[in-house]
C-alpha cells in the first residue's frame, strides 16, 4: 500500500488523493469507496488493483494529526514573523 493526502473531493462524488512521495501524482477514486468519515487533508494508505480500481484503503490518523499540526505550526510562524 502507498500513502496519499485527500487533495480535494469534487462535486461530492470523486475524491482526488495525491501521492504522499511524488504529489504530482493524482488518482481519483468514487467517493463511495471511501470511507465516510474521509475528509480533504487525510492520509490514507490504499492499494489498487491493475484496472485502477481500489483494493483497500485506510485513513493514518495519526499521520493526519501529525501533518495537520504541522502546517499549523508552520502558519503560526510565518504569522508571527509577520507582526
Amino acid at each position: 500500500m502507498k500513502n496519499y493526502t485527500v487533495d480535494r473531493i469534487e462535486d461530492k462524488k470523486i475524491a482526488v488523493l495525491l501521492l504522499r512521495e511524488n504529489e504530482s501524482i493524482e488518482r481519483h477514486v468514487d467517493i463511495n469507496l471511501l470511507p465516510v468519515q474521509i475528509r480533504e487533508g487525510d492520509i490514507i494508505a490504499a492499494s489498487f488493483y491493475d484496472d485502477g480500481s481500489v483494493n483497500e484503503i485506510k485513513v493514518l490518523k495519526n499521520d493526519t494529526a501529525s501533518a495537520k499540526q504541522t502546517a499549523e505550526d508552520l502558519l503560526k510562524k510565518i504569522l508571527d514573523k509577520n507582526k
